[in-house]
């Protein structure tokens, strides 16, 4: 398992179709830079990824996916990077998509799923991304899934969690850059029909939440919507005394939380 940064330019992936590979598009509330967590994480799912070649699992490398921050880029900057890396990363590498396990947290996590709403309907001003086969998956941690802050956890776990509600402002203002809320900035803007065939585009959706964390009402509504057409296919799970983006956090406080090893039991089960 290796690490690698992808952007618009060049990435070293290769062909090779005995190897898996997750892009992560990582947290940052759309202003801010990738930090040592969310290296530390890549480094432990590198770590990860060794222990299983080394029981007989596939080889499995690790991209970061590099967007444009806010306000300097703008929706939708960010989605038609992620649209062209995937596309580069499938035509010009020669990586299959069956190969591949999209994944991403908060912000990250937005432009996953967002990604995968281009996919299913591309937006009016990206070309359309067609897929010979569907993603492997797609590892969800903690998404952002609506700007809306009236959901009931939004007040309950104010004081329990580590985001601030001014900073998520500050943060989606500035990557909106004025536009319109629609389902390729907000996955939740999507009704239960808009997902309808995701099955053609991505094996299944995984999802993990902190229960304490003030995202946590929304992305249960996201799920259940996600669920009408793909019950079989999507899964979520809580960390219910976890915050926000547990594996992230677990990397600052030297931990490992249940949400953290949910999600390299996710990892074991599409790799071996």
């Amino acid at each position: 398992m290796k690490g690698r940064s992808v952007g618009l330019a060049a990435t070293a992936a290769q062909s090779r179709s005995q190897e898996d590979l997750q892009v992560r598009a990582r947290s940052g509330g759309w202003v801010n830079p990738a930090s040592e967590m969310h290296c530390g994480l890549m480094s432990k799912l590198v770590a990860r990824g060794k222990e299983a070649e080394g029981r007989g699992g596939r080889p499995v490398e690790v991209a970061m996916l590099q967007y444009d921050l806010a306000p300097h880029g703008i929706y939708p900057r960010q989605l038609r990077q992620a649209a062209a890396a995937l596309r580069y990363l499938i035509e010009d590498c020669g990586i299959g998509p069956e190969n591949i396990i999209l994944a991403g947290d908060s912000a990250g996590g937005n432009l996953a799923l967002t990604l995968l709403a281009h996919l299913l309907q591309p937006h009016p001003s990206l070309a359309p991304l067609s897929l010979s086969r569907p993603l492997k998956s797609s590892v969800l941690l903690s998404p952002w899934v609506t700007f809306s802050q009236t959901s009931a956890s939004m007040k309950a776990c104010a004081q329990m969690d580590y985001l601030s509600l001014p900073g998520l402002t500050k943060g989606f203002e500035a990557f909106l850059g004025g536009a319109d809320v629609d389902v390729w900035n907000t996955p939740l803007a999507g009704e239960a029909g808009f997902w309808k065939g995701l099955e053609k585009k991505v094996g299944d959706v995984r999802v993990l939440a902190g229960g304490l964390e003030i995202f946590s009402d929304d992305i249960g509504v996201f799920v259940e919507r996600l669920k009408v057409h793909n019950k079989e296919r999507v899964e979520l799970f809580v960390g219910e005394a976890e915050q926000h983006d547990p594996p992230v956090a677990d990397i600052f406080t030297g931990r490992e939380g249940l949400c953290t090893l949910k999600m390299f039991d996710w990892m074991r089960e599409l790799t071996e």
